[in-house]
């Protein structure tokens, strides 16, 4: 969530807006551990770090989100949440200084010999493959690839460049892959914030994470 908390600090602005962004980060923090400290956590089970972070996200998600738009169970508009939400979904959660690196990568599903339906339930979306790609128009598909340093250093010893390691072909014939399904990130703030969980099965298995995000009403 850390992501989402500097998610408003002015990169490109001037000095003093920098410095203005961090006296009120400063404050907050200020304000949140005294009240940690003589209230104790909101939710039992918070640190003092997480009770800091969500504050922060609370009041940077007002700075940073368009105002005058109040939604309502009856007025609820999912384009128009994403484009409230774009900035949010569209920020960076960078690994590099956690242990692992990652590379998104995209394919296309362009040979009809793997286009074999198991079951005739799955003709319709057989055809529909099939249909796409006579009009070189293949459905094409998308993951994160995420591996631990440790995976990265192994396999470049080995003359394997980490582009290669972070590809989608496999390493060897027998290689263990693991493949992580995620929601997009929704209650997380963007897709990239699954990437630390990602990089932890990937260190902790020492196999590559392959992420993949299931559908949802966002198209992000």
């Amino acid at each position: 969530m850390s992501v989402f908390a500097d998610s408003a600090f002015p990169k490109n602005g001037t000095a003093q807006e920098k410095a203005e962004y961090q006296k009120f980060t400063d404050n907050i923090i200020d304000e949140t551990t005294k009240s940690y400290n003589k209230d104790g956590p909101r939710v039992p089970n918070w640190s003092l770090d997480m009770q800091i972070t969500i504050d922060r996200i609370k009041c940077i998600s007002k700075l940073s989100m368009p105002h005058g738009h109040q939604f309502t169970e009856d007025n609820f508009d999912a384009l128009e949440a994403e484009k409230i939400l774009l900035r949010f979904r569209q920020s960076e959660s960078d690994i590099s200084n956690k242990g692992g690196e990652y590379r998104k990568r995209f394919w296309s599903i362009n040979d009809p010999s793997i286009l074999v339906s198991p079951d005739s339930v799955f003709k319709p979306l057989v055809d529909e493959d099939l249909k796409s790609i006579s009009d070189s128009n293949p459905r094409q598909l998308f993951s994160e690839v995420v591996a631990s340093q440790a995976i990265i250093d192994s396999w470049e010893k080995k003359g394997t460049d980490v582009d290669s390691v972070l590809g989608i072909k496999p390493l060897r014939e027998d290689e263990v892959i693991m493949v992580f399904y995620h929601g997009g990130g929704f209650y997380l703030e963007c897709p990239g914030t699954n990437r630390t969980a990602a990089l932890e099965i990937s260190i902790e298995t020492g196999n590559r994470v392959f992420c993949k995000m299931i559908s949802s009403i966002f198209f992000i």
